[in-house]
């Protein structure tokens, strides 16, 4: 635990749990009514709240309660302060996201918001319920000219992307661009759903775009994904961000996993995940979602994503597609450094090494190993990732396959990161990352 993050004891994360959902049931109710009435460290578990995103949520839920309210005036207030700054920042991002849609529309260019801003309106059902860090569009990739007209003639600027990070832009095109009005907004096209992911996958927008639906965001009409396919997304989103989790998976409590600085977690990716399985329950078919992730080569992230969800929300996802969801093969890196960092020995030890070398990494620097670890996967995924695609293939031809999936990886981003550094050297139009930038 970092110096400025306090514990979080037994209580304080049952609270967290119970709290981080749109809409309590009875049951839950009832057991924070007497969590409430606990010795609780309430520093903490604000500043929990506060670092994964359901501060909006927990004030809910608590101001629910009625008087007399045991909750602590200071924790309120600190609570209610989140809660207004969410709702204040949300709606700038509103109009804006609906302002930009349009603007692109008028371009001629397709729109399709993945998440954001449609899992804040249709799903929370409330702009000061869920924090947005940036607006992000999904556009396809021959419209990226015509939105950086219309992004550029409402003021923003493209942001320079690093070099390293840009290596990987062949796996999944997008840019960045930013501009400072009432408050620094952020905005992400994208022309894939995926960043480097950590295997390869069929999640592509040409299996998305055709059962898109519309939906009014802001006021204005556009597309979002269709309940399974948003599903997906959101778990992909949640296992991309999980530096460990199918790694970790089976090994380390999913309540330890999911609040672990280690982890990268943070749990308002899975109250997405929950709150969006809720809100479609019915027309919902889990036979139809197994059949998809499976198609799209995404079922073993979809699982880890699901079980962690169910585990620590209880979504409800019925164990028979659970089990149909195959787990797949261990990432190998990742496992290797999961020992090291979540049991940590002695400090003299070799692990105890490992871990006090991963903590003085930093954030942005383990973000960025990890980026390194899902290109490793990726070039070189193993024979065994081929063989369900190629069932009747012989061993050396299922080896070709690996080693020229290996060297098509390594080329196209040795070329993207020439490409952009020559590019960066002589670019003076683009602005540098924001330095802000922080959130889930």
């Amino acid at each position: 635990m970092s110096a400025t993050l306090p514990e979080l004891g037994p209580n304080e994360r049952r609270l967290l749990f119970t709290g981080a959902r749109v809409e309590l049931e009875p049951r839950h109710r009832a057991a924070l009514r007497e969590l409430v009435r606990e010795p609780l460290d309430w520093d903490a578990l604000v500043s929990f709240a506060h670092l994964h995103s359901v501060a909006s949520l927990i004030h809910r839920h608590l101001k629910d309660l009625g008087d007399p309210n045991p909750v602590p005036a200071e924790a309120r207030g600190r609570l209610l302060a989140l809660v207004h700054s969410t709702a204040y920042r949300n709606r700038i991002f509103s109009r804006e996201s609906a302002a930009l849609a349009g603007r692109f529309q008028a371009a001629g260019v397709r729109v399709l918001i993945p998440k954001g801003m449609n899992v804040v309106e249709l799903i929370y059902g409330d702009l000061a319920l869920r924090p947005l860090i940036d607006l992000l569009f999904l556009l396809p990739h021959e419209g990226f000219e015509a939105a950086e007209e219309a992004l550029s003639r409402r003021g923003y600027r493209e942001v320079q992307i690093r070099s390293p990070h840009a290596a990987y832009q062949w796996a999944c095109p997008k840019r960045y661009y930013f501009k400072e009005d009432d408050l620094p907004i952020l905005v992400l096209i994208k022309a894939a759903m995926i960043d480097l992911p950590p295997r390869r996958h069929r999640f592509s927008p040409d299996r998305l775009w055709p059962y898109a639906r519309p939906a009014v965001l802001g006021g204005r009409e556009v597309l979002t994904l269709a309940p399974i396919d948003q599903v997906l997304y959101l778990c992909l989103q949640a296992d991309n961000h999980g530096h460990f989790n199918r790694a970790a998976l089976g090994e380390i409590d999913p309540a330890d996993l999911m609040l672990a600085e280690w982890s990268n977690n943070r749990l308002v990716r899975f109250t997405d995940i929950n709150e969006t399985i809720r809100r479609h329950r019915e027309e919902l078919d889990w036979d139809h979602l197994v059949a998809r992730a499976r198609s799209c080569a995404v079922e073993d992230a979809a699982r880890a994503s699901l079980v962690l969800t169910e585990h620590v929300l209880g979504a409800g996802v019925p164990p028979e597609a659970l089990e149909a969801l195959s787990p797949g093969p261990r990432p190998r890196l990742r496992r290797a450094l999961l020992g090291a960092v979540a049991q940590p020995g002695a400090r003299r030890s070799p692990r105890g090494a490992v871990t006090a070398g991963w903590e003085g990494l930093g954030q942005r620097r383990q973000k960025e190993l990890f980026r390194l670890f899902g290109f490793v996967e990726v070039a070189f995924p193993g024979v065994q990732a081929f063989r369900s695609e190629h069932e009747t293939w012989s061993a050396p031809k299922l080896l070709g396959l690996s080693a020229l999936q290996a060297a098509n990886t390594i080329s196209r981003s040795v070329a993207m990161f020439l490409k952009a550094w020559v590019q960066q050297r002589g670019a003076s139009s683009r602005i540098p990352w924001p330095s802000s930038r922080v959130g889930v």
